[in-house]
C-alpha cells in the first residue's frame, strides 16, 4: 500500500500473517522505505500535481505505480 503522505509503501492491512511477513522481508531487503527514496516518491508525486497533462504523460514519471493515485 502506498502512504502519499509519508512516501513509503506499507504492508497491507488486508494480508495474512505470512503475506504480511513476506511483504515486511521485501521492503526491507530491497531498501523500499529508505529516506531516499521515499522522498523521491514524493516530489515526484509534487511535480507529477503541476504537470501539464496534455504533454506530460504518467509514463514519463519515475514511481508512476505510485503517484497514479495521489
Amino acid at each position: 500500500m502506498a502512504n502519499y503522505l509519508t512516501g513509503e509503501i506499507e504492508v497491507s492491512p488486508l494480508a495474512s500473517t505470512e503475506n504480511g511477513h513476506r511483504a515486511c522481508v521485501t521492503l526491507e531487503l530491497y531498501g523500499l522505505n529508505l529516506d531516499i527514496r521515499t522522498a523521491r516518491r514524493k516530489r515526484e508525486a509534487q511535480i507529477f500535481q503541476r504537470r501539464n497533462p496534455e504533454t506530460e504523460l504518467l509514463d514519463d514519471f519515475s514511481y508512476r505505480y505510485f503517484i497514479k493515485n495521489s
